[in-house]
């Protein structure tokens, strides 16, 4: 393992999302929170977060308005989950996990359920897979990559469909 793919490693396994009562619940201003989110991020993900993002959010009522201009915990933790499934599910669909997710859970509860999800599959995938079992060709592991992308994509899609 080179230098580079061992500092990687160490990053990756120090990257966590906060938990739930490590989120600010002091009232962050919008610059805050857009500080905040690309800080927790910008480590590790190629992910950029700015104030109109979060406005926009906000518009499509896809995470209430803020109190007094001030954003909470429950607000930032919607936040979050939006910037990282974004890429990946659309607005509308993030909009329909939203109001499930109101039905039957409690905020912190939905949230934890994701970040710990998320963490799990992160280091499933970065810390083992990647990093223990080198591939014995890269183009092959990015093809291999990409068609599981794809294939978890349109099996989101048709999930969505079928609601």
């Amino acid at each position: 393992m080179s230098i580079v793919q061992m500092e990687e490693k160490r990053d990756i396994r120090e990257f966590d999302l906060p938990k739930y009562n490590e989120i600010p619940d002091v009232g962050l201003y919008l610059k805050q929170v857009v500080k905040y989110i690309n800080e927790t991020l910008q480590p590790w993900f190629d992910i950029t977060v700015t104030d109109t993002m979060i406005s926009n959010y906000v518009k499509m009522h896809l995470v209430p308005n803020a109190v007094k201009k001030q954003y909470y915990r429950d607000q930032i933790a919607s936040f979050l989950f939006i910037v990282l499934a974004k890429p990946i599910v659309s607005l509308d669909n993030i909009q329909t996990l939203l109001n499930m997710r109101q039905e039957k859970y409690e905020a912190d509860e939905a949230y934890e359920l994701f970040r710990s999800s998320f963490m799990k599959t992160l280091r499933s995938i970065f810390c083992e897979e990647e990093y223990e079992s080198q591939p014995a060709d890269a183009y092959q592991d990015l093809i291999r990559n990409i068609i599981i992308a794809i294939v978890q994509k349109y099996y989101i899609e048709k999930c969505f469909r079928e609601l």
